[in-house]
């Protein structure tokens, strides 16, 4: 769970509490590794094809913001990377806290974290 954990950006509390889930609904199974100290995760044949359904999702959402691209001239998915990697500097909540000082404090929002 530490791998999910540095790749998603997600709590443990929030990973063990997603994969509990996952494990009642018949999406994952938990292996024991032969260290005995972790375990591997492996999805059913549910989860498989759960994943395979996403992954038809995923690539026609890109399909789509591609095409949006082309149409309005936009580059949306730079847009969305440079969001992205603006959030794992600092995230959504940190955000708000600061908006709402600037808004109670009655100083603008851009001027606090220049």
């Amino acid at each position: 769970m530490s791998e999910i954990k540095a790749v998603t950006f997600l709590t443990q509390g929030a990973i063990s509490q997603t994969v509990a889930l996952m494990e009642q609904d018949g999406i994952l199974t938990r292996e024991a590794l032969s260290d005995g100290r972790k375990s591997a995760l492996r999805l059913t044949p549910l989860g498989q094809s759960i994943l395979e359904a996403l992954e038809l999702h995923w690539q026609s959402i890109f399909l789509t913001v591609e095409t949006l691209e082309k149409e309005t001239g936009w580059p949306l998915m730079q847009v969305l990377k440079t969001t992205l990697d603006a959030l794992e500097t600092r995230g959504v909540e940190s955000r708000i806290q600061d908006a709402k000082i600037a808004l109670t404090q009655g100083v603008r929002y851009d001027e606090k974290h220049d």
